[in-house]
């Protein structure tokens, strides 16, 4: 009979070692700086979108031979279930008809929620922010001047006088 020694935790973590067990002069094991967990991380995204890409291919690659290749062929591969080959037509029409009349609708919204161009909400709002004349004259000796509304006044006093 064998006999096993049960190793303590000094036994197990030999290999673990302080502060203290580093002579002075030797260098620390460095720590993982910003910029190389920054580069690992940008590594795995690179890994999972060159997957993703690859798996995409393969299933718009299965799409297409499903969608030409005839029964016959399919049933010697032994895929013999499958969709309708109408599907195969009608799901790309009904994603371009989808994304069109996403476009019309979004646009048909801003439409509709664009105040008339005779009303006054379209010179002045709740969130106007104008300068009095005094700060007006004070702001034209600075380079750049304040972020503000320009009053429609001055507009018109600058462009038909």
């Amino acid at each position: 009979m064998v006999r096993r020694k049960v190793s303590s935790s000094v036994d197990v973590r030999k290999t673990d070692r302080r502060f203290s067990d580093f002579p002075e002069g030797v260098a620390m094991p460095p720590s993982m700086s910003f910029l190389e967990t920054q580069r690992i991380n940008a590594m795995q995204m690179e890994i999972y979108g060159f997957a993703g890409w690859i798996a995409s291919i393969v299933v718009f690659a299965c799409y297409l031979l499903w969608a030409y290749l005839p029964d016959s062929v399919l049933n010697q591969y032994g895929i013999s279930y499958y969709p309708s080959r109408y599907w195969a037509v009608a799901l790309p029409a009904m994603l371009c008809m989808s994304i069109f009349m996403v476009l019309v609708i979004y646009v048909a919204i801003n439409l509709l929620s664009t105040a008339p161009l005779d009303s006054y909400n379209t010179i002045r709002d709740k969130y106007t922010v104008t300068m009095a004349d005094e700060d007006i004259q004070a702001q034209r000796s600075v380079n750049t001047p304040a972020f503000t509304d320009i009053p429609l006044t001055s507009i018109n006093r600058v462009l038909f006088s």
